[in-house]
């Protein structure tokens, strides 16, 4: 068996006829065309055929109650002709005899019906052991074995009673007017030649012209039910067939069983060779095998569609198309085979015994996403996983590496070792890990966020206006929250307790130094009393200013004394003016021209001024004299006033310091008042915080209610309600500040009590009076709290994100709490199923659950994921894989010491077999599979 991708969608045309049948118009254009093909019509046929047929996978080569053009066409492929096509299948078609219908223009014509073989059997093997076995009757009444000999004979007899037909021959003539028994065609089928490798497909042509009312009603019924598929593109047949119109249970009352609809193109002329009117393409998916074929019996709406593109028409481009594997060698006991595993793009199941490598194809896939490398908060590690084949195998260091491809034409691939952490970064896969089932149920916020998201993409495609509305509605709580922590710190960026501190420390100053102020006063007042004739005698004031006045004085003559001194000097330098004249005498008298020059008289001057200096000099001896005398009274006199100004300096001291008190005293309390005006702006936003979260949930309700209305059928049996809830390490949070010895074992869950009650109050002022005794709760436990806990820290801890938006979740209504492991495990993967369409991995989904409980719940859901997305699972259960429809099985096997793989599509018989072989109840799977549209 090899690599294959299983089921895919593929174009076929079932009703091709040839040149062997009766009514065919398979001429040439001209002598040319003659000439061309020496008259052969086969050999323009041929080109013909090849020449429309690339895209097309398989053929039903139609004649009329013959095998003759099928014969021809086997010989000509086993020379090489129509090779690009993969299957072609032998249709015979017949004229019933069992319902003439006439419309409403007074025609009349029968039904037809074709018959459908397995390509296994030879074209003799069906013309013997078929059709020579049917028998219709001649116009004798006589029963003649369904040959050409016997159809030349009835054609004969035809053309003697009709000699204007004499233009037809004997053959033709035969074949337009036999007609079979449909019950002669069931029964010559129902051999065990023939049992399980025929299809029985009834025209419907004239269909309508029976009315289920009418006398024929019971033959038509009878027809239907019989008949393993119509041959009819009516969109509207095609629903009623399926149950669609008239409801599945009532349609199979009716008529026992959904019924597939295939169609093509009834070419009788080269213009209609595979081009079916208005392009209705008749699209199987199924390997192009006759068992491919049949698997539109089992699944008559999902494996076949009457359409011009093919049904899968969109696909993500980050579906993965195929994983590659290199360098597989993990250590001496265990490698994997290198290969290239193609992947389908919608079911893929993969099967084998315990230990043959499933989880490591998973694995290997999941390796290359970031949901498989999902960090462990805490650590900053990948989450531990017992059950990893990559986890298992790291420390061996194995050089495995993988390369993934995808739909996309324009994806670039990607590779790396599978120990790398490098992940694809272009888009992300979903990866549910065996054994991870009950954990992934724990974890409240991650199974919340799933569900919202799910929630809100649907209801945006119908409604954006209402998940706007949402979050609208938690960005503002998100801001509320926000602004509670800006607040706090604001407070404490004041320092509350250090300005408490010193608002206290100046409290005491202030009394202090109003008691020194009066101390000051009193001692003032004493000392007055004790020095009043000195301090209100008037002499110490006439005496300062005679010492004032005196000392202006001094002032004055020392002046005079300067400029007397300068004067002096001046003088000085006049006596060497007279020197110089003398020295001038002299030399005039040498040259005769002597004349007595006159004389400047400096010595009366220099008498006046020293003169002056003396009476100068005595005046300031005197002032000074009088000036000691006054300050050595004075200075007697000071010692008390001095004193006396001292305590009044002191006493303004004091009076100074208590007003830089209370300057001090104002600026902390504006300080403190802002400090309360934030606390109370700050609670006033935890009201409303609360308030808003109310808001919250009644508007996604709203949301929840519209997508209920018309949400997928994964989630039928599933609904959720929303709801608030106080996180739960909130009581842990404040247990970290509080000492616990101190305060009474249930008081922690009362305070908690009170958020919780406040979120479920009824009014909004029964919600406010609640949030506002939560913060009151909290601040008492202010006085409880470890030493060395900083307010800040409990604060920020009381004024925070304490709620979420969760859902109540029911499963056909029984809440979740209520609900085994297996299944919450059910709710997870309809959940998981019914998300976007990332590719989906799934590695055992049937933990936990009885093979009944699987069959009746889940492989529904699974094949309703695989319409939208890419599902890849790893099962033991033969129900995930055989009534899912899987369109993709991969074998995994372990053979000395090596893990290999094999994949195809259910009808394959080698994977059929493999199916029943290794998964526990898989013929009872396909059994039940059959038996659901009572198909043997």
């Amino acid at each position: 068996m090899t690599l294959d991708r299983g089921s895919k969608w593929r174009k076929w045309d079932l009703h091709v006829h040839t040149p062997e049948s009766f009514e065919e118009h398979y001429g040439f254009d001209g002598e040319e065309e003659v000439e061309k093909y020496d008259g052969n019509h086969w050999k323009k046929y041929l080109d013909e055929l090849e020449s429309v047929t690339d895209d097309i996978a398989a053929l039903g080569i139609t004649d009329y109650m013959s095998v003759d053009g099928y014969e021809k066409i086997i010989e000509e492929r086993e020379n090489g002709r129509l090779e690009q096509i993969d299957l072609v299948l032998p249709n015979i078609e017949f004229r019933l005899d069992d319902l003439v219908v006439e419309n409403n223009s007074g025609d009349t014509t029968r039904i037809n019906a074709h018959v459908i073989f397995s390509d296994k059997f030879s074209p003799e093997t069906i013309r013997e052991r078929f059709l020579h076995r049917l028998e219709f009757e001649n116009q004798n009444g006589e029963s003649l074995p369904l040959s050409k000999g016997s159809l030349n004979t009835l054609g004969g007899q035809h053309i003697e009673s009709n000699p204007e037909e004499n233009h037809l021959s004997p053959y033709v003539a035969g074949c337009k007017i036999v007609t079979i028994s449909f019950d002669d065609i069931l029964d010559k089928l129902d051999t065990k030649k023939f049992r399980n490798d025929h299809m029985v497909v009834l025209a419907t042509e004239g269909w309508d012209d029976v009315n289920w009312n009418s006398q024929g009603h019971l033959t038509k019924e009878r027809l239907f039910r019989e008949s393993d598929a119509l041959f009819s593109s009516n969109e509207g047949r095609r629903e009623w067939a399926l149950g669609i119109t008239d409801g599945v249970e009532e349609f199979e009352r009716s008529f026992g069983k959904p019924t597939p609809c295939l169609w093509g193109s009834d070419a009788h002329s080269y213009d209609r060779l595979c081009e079916p009117d208005e392009e209705r393409y008749c699209w199987v998916k199924a390997d192009p095998t006759f068992e491919g074929l049949k698997q539109v019996i089992h699944e008559p709406k999902r494996r076949v569609r009457i359409q011009s593109d093919s049904p899968r028409d969109f696909t993500p481009i980050h579906t993965l198309d195929e994983l590659s594997i290199e360098n597989g060698i993990v250590d001496s006991q265990l490698r994997i085979e290198e290969e290239s595993i193609p992947l389908n793009r919608d079911l893929s199941a993969v099967i084998g015994g315990k230990g043959a490598g499933k989880t490591a194809l998973l694995d290997m896939i999941a390796t290359n996403f970031e949901d498989r490398w999902d960090r462990d908060k805490e650590k900053g590690e990948p989450p531990s996983d017992r059950n990893s084949f990559i986890q298992r195998i790291q420390d061996k260091e194995p050089d495995i590496k993988t390369k993934l491809s995808f739909v996309g034409e324009d994806v670039d691939e990607f590779s790396k070792q599978v120990s790398d952490e490098t992940v694809f970064e272009s888009a992300d896969l979903v990866y549910l890990p065996q054994g991870k089932i009950e954990e992934y149920c724990r974890n409240e916020d991650r199974l919340h966020n799933r569900i919202i998201a799910l929630v809100e993409r649907e209801v945006q495609r119908t409604d954006p206006e209402m998940v706007n509305r949402l979050d609208q509605l938690r960005t503002t709580t998100e801001e509320i929250v926000e602004n509670f922590r800006t607040i706090t710190s604001n407070i404490y960026d004041l320092n509350p307790s250090k300005l408490n501190k010193e608002k206290e420390s100046l409290q005491s100053r202030k009394k202090r130094l109003g008691g020194d102020l009066q101390s000051k006063k009193a001692e003032i007042s004493n000392f007055e009393e004790k020095h009043a004739d000195v301090l209100e005698d008037d002499e110490a004031t006439d005496l300062r200013n005679e010492l004032g006045k005196l000392q202006e004085e001094i002032e004055q003559i020392e002046d005079a004394e300067k400029i007397t001194e300068s004067v002096q000097e001046k003088v000085s330098r006049l006596s060497d003016i007279n020197t110089q004249l003398r020295k001038l005498e002299g030399l005039l008298e040498e040259i005769d021209e002597g004349e007595n020059l006159p004389r400047i008289s400096i010595q009366k001057v220099k008498t006046e001024i020293e003169k002056n200096q003396e009476r100068l000099q005595t005046q300031v001896n005197r002032k000074r004299a009088r000036q000691d005398e006054i300050e050595e009274a004075l200075e007697e006199m000071n010692d008390i006033q001095q004193e006396y100004s001292d305590l009044l300096v002191e006493k303004t001291t004091i009076a100074d310091k208590i007003s830089d008190t209370k300057r001090e005293l104002d600026e902390i309390g504006a300080k403190l008042e802002q400090i309360e005006d934030l606390r109370e702006e700050r609670e006033s936003l935890f009201v409303e915080y609360i308030q808003k979260f109310d808001e919250v949930r009644n508007q996604y309700q709203t949301i929840i209610d519209q997508f209920e209305s018309d949400s997928s059928e994964i989630l039928s049996d599933i609904s959720f309600e929303p709801a608030i809830k106080a996180r739960e390490n909130l009581e842990t949070r404040l247990e970290r500040h509080i000492d616990m010895r101190r305060v009474d074992e249930d008081r922690l869950p009362n305070v908690v009590n009170k958020l919780t009650d406040a979120i479920e109050a009824d009014t909004q002022a029964r919600r406010k009076e609640l949030s506002r005794e939560f913060l009151n709760k909290t601040q008492n436990l202010t006085e409880k709290m470890l030493s060395g806990t900083k307010e800040f820290e409990y604060e920020t801890t009381v004024f925070d994100d304490h709620l979420s938006l969760v859902e109540k979740i029911y499963f056909r209504d029984s809440p979740m709490p209520n609900l085994s492991l297996g299944q919450k495990g059910t709710v997870l993967l309809k959940i998981l199923l019914a998300e976007e369409d990332t590719p989906l991995i799934i590695d055992q989904p049937e933990e936990n659950l009885d093979n009944e409980f699987i069959y009746e719940t889940l492989v529904g859901a699974f094949r309703d994921a695989k319409l939208t997305r890419q599902v890849i699972i790893a099962t033991h259960n033969a129900n995930l894989v055989v009534n899912t429809d899987a369109e993709q099985v991969i074998v995994a096997n372990y053979d000395n010491n090596t893990i290999g793989f094999e994949s195809g599509s259910l009808e394959n018989p080698d994977i059929r077999e493999r199916v029943t072989t290794i998964l526990e109840g898989g013929e009872e799977a396909f059994r039940r599979r059959e038996e659901r549209y009572e198909i043997g």
